[in-house]
């Protein structure tokens, strides 16, 4: 009975330990705004109210950059998902691959291919480059997040309507009214993504808000300033939650399963098929060009190739990393996820604690990591480690601190992917199994992780994906000795094209392929239509 009730406690323990450490990231942050050199004073704010016209410009700019991003983002991703997800056409396989190639290609592979052809000298600080960049980069995402919400659309309107109007207004009057809460929804994830990011900014000299909150830690050291200039997110992340609870919650989704179970919702016309092979070969063809023109820029793929041995160990070090972060966010998200479902009073710190994490940009992150295990460790902590073991110095070397940084960044990811995974399991399964006397611990081994393998799979795979081209905390958290391969890139590419960016971005594409495939067999009947 001891064994048994040791074993009921662990697991479950070790998700709140995880949350709670999770959560003290952005509180911690919150206190720095409060608190310096340990005592307690609002001069941050004071400095803060009184730069609030050199911030004025600066959230402009980043509105402008974020709303430009959008207008081009937004119209042609929604256009590729209904080819992807509400025509029938004979290509529309080839599409759906690229799409989801795209999602998985490193931004900053993207991004360099993009910079050759659009001078920085030229370009520099250009908030429309900058903006048309980002724009670019959000169309495969947007398209795959908005196709999700098509694929959770009841087919039977569709279905009706089909008998008399034609394929283009059953769109309009239909699937588009029907889907603007998932549209709303990828538009608020897309500009978040545009806000919070610096790579770009950084190197066309856009002085937006992240950009900014970098520029002032490296140069100034000043670590209360990124929370302040932070809070309108929280804002912005609520109206991300609250717009796209449907998204992954709701009883719609236990009644049908999206699209792929129902081909017959599904519309067909000459216009729909032309304009799917259009849009198929000026992808293939664009994202040809690009590499062609990235990689002759840096010497061509051969040269890329033979400097690839030069980043053996950087190599290493991402593979490493991805792969651990990945299964620890795959393995908690889903205790994580019961809770948010299912649990009563742990639900309201698992969503407090996402939203939190969600609001928090990465450089913020990142920094605050930093602030907080670059002290001594207290002599309570010490005594009460065997010998001379320091726990903070220890989580600090190496490449511990980069995957710590990682799995707290895409933990709350990890948690709303496997919510509706949750939830789509029968309640009462659960209730039969508590009253044979599951415990937590037993729920989840025997009854969630068996049902929702497939779905942990899916977003370990997408979590990899995003840890290879991951910068903003990485950059931040790196050690000596354990540069990865995205914070080899952005080295080099302040200097210019050069072999070594070629290099990093070959080994990144390869790297992430493999993993891609898996996802596109995984998502192909969830999202697509077979």
């Amino acid at each position: 009975m001891k064994r048994k009730l040791t074993g009921a406690a662990i697991l479950p323990g070790l998700h709140i330990l995880l949350l709670i450490m999770a959560g003290s990231i952005p509180l911690i942050l919150m206190l720095q705004t409060v608190r310096q050199n340990g005592h307690w004073s609002l001069e941050p704010w004071r400095e803060f109210v009184e730069r609030l016209p050199d911030w004025q410009l600066v959230f402009e700019r980043s509105l402008k950059l974020t709303g430009l991003s959008l207008l081009i983002a937004l119209p042609v991703s929604t256009l590729l998902a209904l080819l992807i997800s509400r025509m029938r056409w004979l290509g529309r396989p080839i599409l759906q691959l690229l799409v989801l190639l795209l999602v998985c290609t490193p931004s900053f592979l993207l991004t360099s291919a993009l910079l050759v052809w659009i001078s920085v000298q030229q370009c520099y600080e250009s908030t429309p480059a900058a903006g048309l960049i980002h724009g670019l980069l959000l169309i495969p995402l947007m398209t795959l997040l908005i196709t999700v919400g098509f694929s959770r659309l009841d087919p039977l309107p569709e279905l009706a309507a089909s008998l008399d109007l034609k394929p283009w207004l059953i769109i309009r009057h239909f699937t588009l009214p029907r889907s603007s809460r998932f549209i709303l929804t990828a538009a608020l994830l897309g500009g978040l993504l545009v806000i919070t990011d610096y790579s770009v900014t950084d190197i066309l000299a856009v002085r937006t808000f992240a950009e900014v909150m970098l520029t002032e830690y490296l140069l100034k050291g000043i670590q209360a300033t990124p929370f302040l200039v932070a809070l309108p997110l929280v804002v912005v992340m609520g109206g991300v939650l609250l717009t796209g609870r449907r998204l992954v919650h709701g009883s719609s989704l236990t009644h049908y399963q999206g699209a792929a179970h129902h081909p017959e919702m599904l519309t067909s016309s000459q216009a729909g098929s032309i304009s799917g092979w259009l849009c198929s070969v000026a992808i293939l063809a664009a994202v040809a060009l690009l590499l062609q023109r990235l990689f002759q820029q840096t010497g061509g793929w051969q040269a890329a190739w033979e400097t690839t041995r030069v980043f053996g160990r950087e190599w290493f070090n991402s593979g490493l990393i991805s792969l651990i972060t990945a299964f620890i966010v795959a393995f908690f998200s889903l205790g994580l996820a019961w809770m948010l479902t299912r649990s009563r009073w742990p639900r309201y710190a698992v969503g407090a604690v996402t939203l939190l994490l969600l609001a928090t940009p990465a450089p913020a992150l990142a920094l605050t990591i930093v602030a907080t295990l670059n002290h001594p460790t207290p002599q309570w902590l010490m005594l009460l480690m065997p010998g001379d073991f320091d726990p903070l110095g220890w989580l600090y070397s190496g490449p511990k601190v980069i995957i710590l940084g990682l799995v707290i960044r895409f933990l709350p990811v990890g948690i709303l992917l496997l919510w509706p995974a949750v939830q789509r399991v029968p309640q009462a399964l659960e209730d039969s199994a508590r009253c044979d006397g599951a415990a937590t611990s037993a729920l989840w081994r025997h009854l969630y992780w068996p049902l929702c393998r497939t779905t942990m799979v899916m977003v370990g795979l997408i979590i990899l994906i995003f840890c290879f081209s991951e910068l903003n905390v990485t950059y931040l958290l790196r050690q000596p000795g354990y540069e990865t391969l995205s914070t080899s890139f952005w080295g080099f590419v302040h200097t210019g094209m050069t072999r070594e960016v070629g290099a990093c971005c070959l080994a990144t594409l390869i790297s992430v392929l493999p993993p891609a495939a898996g996802l596109f067999l995984l998502l192909r009947r969830r999202l697509f239509v077979a």
